[in-house]
């Protein structure tokens, strides 16, 4: 039955990819009508799916003190992939400097990939915890990384004097507020609604969130641009995705007594350490303007990567070392 679900979840990614592609391609769509309705459906996502999906699935954990760690391992991908997506950029222009080290930073931990690879392999405990895991995500989104390159592109300024109440509905941080709400359910252990209907709602929404996101990708894909030959940039980061952070995860896993962090934790980390390009990486050079077709190129080999190469090796193998 797990096998039918992943599929069934695959097909999920590909098919809306595929086809918002091929929509893009009869209709024609100009550069400037492809990026308006790539933020419409992002704005969709943001306000009516995302704020509650996250919730739900964080408020029915139980607490636990020492799942109060994940969110730290998810930092510690992040910044490593910072880290070495900054050594890599130093040779080129600013904008695909910040454009590189976007991606590297970035990994797809969420629910359209981590969370399932997360559920395929260890189960509901298992999407659970990824979405602990995913907590620190928005944190360091809005508290660092788009500050960041704001500060870097001087991006924005002009809406500087934007009223407090203006940035507050700003929709963009509505899965923010989303989370917040959910982890202070989890803490105190709030009590959610025992309903198999609610419980169903908020599953097809889990569908419906990956269809209208992989949609929207496909909407900017262009397949002239993504030949890999002469690409030595897609190439050093999928060695930084695939080799360089799963193996430095995996010496410092091993190190953490499990009184401190649990096996079954470890083991959620370290499949989120192999996670290919993320959603939000397009997201982002939409918002501030990078280079959109690298970010394709990026998500899109590492993506193809990860599910023909690495995802294989990860539940064969992989997760058996712990």
């Amino acid at each position: 039955m797990n096998y039918i679900y992943f599929l069934f979840l695959e097909c999920l990614i590909i098919f809306p990819f595929v086809i918002g592609f091929f929509i893009k391609e009869k209709l024609k769509l100009e550069e400037w009508q492809k990026k308006q309705l790539s933020e419409r459906m992002l704005r969709i996502n943001l306000i009516y799916f995302e704020p509650f999906i996250i919730i739900w699935y964080i408020g029915k954990l139980e607490f636990n003190l020492s799942t109060l760690y994940l969110p730290i391992g998810g930092l510690f991908l992040v910044f490593l992939g910072f880290l070495f997506g900054y050594l890599l950029s130093i040779p080129y222009s600013l904008r695909n400097r910040i454009t590189l080290i976007v991606n590297t930073s970035l990994a797809n931990h969420g629910y359209t990939m981590g969370g399932i690879i997360c559920y395929f392999i260890l189960g509901e405990k298992g999407l659970s915890k990824a979405l602990i895991f995913i907590s620190y995500f928005y944190f360091y989104l809005y508290g660092f990384l788009f500050p960041w390159i704001q500060k870097k592109q001087n991006y924005y300024i002009k809406n500087q004097s934007f009223s407090i109440k203006q940035k507050i509905k700003d929709y963009r941080l509505f899965p923010l507020y989303g989370l917040i709400l959910g982890i202070l359910i989890f803490i105190f252990q709030l009590p959610l609604p025992q309903s198999f209907y609610l419980s169903y709602i908020i599953q097809i929404m889990v569908y419906i969130s990956i269809i209208i996101y992989y949609f929207s990708l496909g909407i900017n894909l262009e397949f002239k641009k993504l030949s890999l030959r002469k690409n030595n940039i897609v190439k050093k980061i999928l060695l930084i995705k695939f080799i360089i952070i799963p193996l430095i995860t995996f010496i410092v896993l091993k190190i953490i007594p499990e009184n401190l962090l649990s096996l079954f934790d470890k083991k959620v980390i370290f499949i989120m350490s192999f996670m290919p390009g993320a959603v939000y990486s397009i997201v982002s050079s939409i918002i501030f303007n990078l280079n959109i077709q690298l970010t394709i190129q990026i998500f899109v080999w590492s993506t193809i990567t990860f599910l023909i190469g690495i995802l294989p090796l990860l539940y064969l193998f992989l997760i058996k070392l712990f």
